[in-house]
């Protein structure tokens, strides 16, 4: 992983939004990260940093979600493969999930909408 410097303002001083980190392991894409043991949560700020970054012209559509020490539970992962179905205004490309202490990795298969 390679952080992504937080050092490009707008032109009233506020600073433009960016994605947190470039996957160089990962094919160098560019990924939000958002920490949380809680779906709420997790739902609540991957959706606005799509539509807010969209709003404002960067693509924010891969996300690393954090779990901390928790397991991710099998409701969890239900909802984060449905998140583009459920989702029409935020969709993403990716999603991996990062439990246990950082001991487990696992990509999310995003469901496609029929």
């Amino acid at each position: 992983m390679e952080w992504i410097p937080r050092d490009k303002y707008n032109a009233s001083g506020g600073l433009l939004p960016s994605n947190d980190f470039v996957w160089l392991a990962n094919g160098s894409i560019e990924c939000e990260q958002k920490g949380s043991a809680k779906w709420r949560t997790i739902r609540d700020h991957i959706k606005n940093a799509v539509t807010k970054g969209a709003a404002q012209g960067i693509a924010k559509d891969n996300f690393l979600v954090d779990l901390g020490r928790r397991s991710l539970s099998p409701a969890m992962r239900r909802n984060l493969e449905r998140w583009n179905v459920d989702r029409s205004a935020a969709h993403v490309r990716g999603i991996w999930v990062l439990s246990e202490n950082g001991a487990k990795l696992e990509r999310i298969i995003l469901m496609s909408q029929k």
